[in-house]
């Protein structure tokens, strides 16, 4: 991972904020969780903590997954609709 000193103050940011989600995971998971959903709703998060977050979110007892195919129906989200899931029942097919 980048150094938070070689990052621009956004990056930064977002990696102090990515950061404390993942140190809180373990002991408040409820509060990681909060951090995840509210950091996936910027559009300026980069890639890699876009990804760091949606494994945070993975673990939570929201059905997660669910949510992300009713999104995908929804026009406003287009980046969403390109996305396929992987089936518990076909793990090989993405």
């Amino acid at each position: 991972m980048v150094p938070t000193s070689e990052l621009d103050p956004v990056g930064a940011f977002f990696e102090e904020r990515f950061i404390t989600a993942y140190n809180l995971f373990e002991d408040d998971p409820e509060a990681a969780n909060d951090i995840a959903r509210e950091l996936l709703n910027e559009p300026a998060l980069s890639n890699l903590h876009r990804a760091g977050m949606h494994l945070l979110r993975a673990h939570s007892p929201e059905d997660y997954v669910s949510v992300l195919y009713q999104l995908r129906s929804d026009p406003q989200h287009t980046r969403l609709r390109s996305l396929t899931f992987r089936s518990a029942t076909t793990p090989n097919v993405l």
